[in-house]
């Protein structure tokens, strides 16, 4: 359940969640949210 909400929550701010998983060795999980630069 806790990957559905981190997936709504990043795609929500037009983001995404990556996996990178290897049998055995174990998985990673990746969420990029972009932003942009209020000084800009």
């Amino acid at each position: 359940m806790g990957l559905a909400i981190d997936k709504a929550i990043a795609e929500a701010h037009r983001g995404r969640v990556e996996l990178i998983s290897e049998p055995g060795v174990g998985s990673t999980f990746t969420i990029s949210i972009p932003f942009r630069d209020s000084m800009s």
